[in-house]
């Protein structure tokens, strides 16, 4: 008779303690799927952000083969895999700003220069995120 009494206490409270477990479980699996998402969310916006500089450098320059050439950069920035942030990154936003300064004081040798090491940096950035999101042993 004792026995009979604690058994069905002993289950809830049982189902009890699982279902917490569990809702805790979904709570801090959440909260990291949307902190990731923000992460992958505020990366993404950055390469859009070089992207569309780079567009508007290539309609505000003069001459157009150069206009052209920014405008591949800009596409090969735009389609690079947005979603991881590289070393590389900080370096391309960089030459971004000495790319715009250069057309703005009219230094074709310096534009050049930038927009040269920029593509290189962007071909670059592409082989490393392929290589990071295959994985390495």
């Amino acid at each position: 008779m004792f026995i009979g009494i604690w058994t069905p206490m002993l289950v809830v409270f049982l189902v009890i303690i699982f279902v917490g477990i569990v809702a805790l479980a979904v709570y801090l699996a959440l909260r990291h799927i949307r902190a990731s998402n923000v992460a992958v969310k505020s990366t993404t916006q950055l390469s859009d952000e070089r992207a569309a500089r780079l567009k508007a450098l290539a309609s505000a320059c003069g001459n157009p083969d150069f206009a052209q050439r920014i405008e591949r950069v800009s596409d090969d920035v735009r389609f690079s895999d947005s979603s991881i942030v590289l070393p590389l990154d900080t370096r391309i936003s960089e030459l971004i700003d000495s790319l715009y300064a250069a057309i703005q004081a009219n230094d074709k040798e310096g534009a050049v220069d930038d927009l040269t090491e920029l593509s290189s940096l962007a071909a670059q950035r592409r082989a490393e995120s392929s290589r990071v999101k295959r994985g390495s042993f």
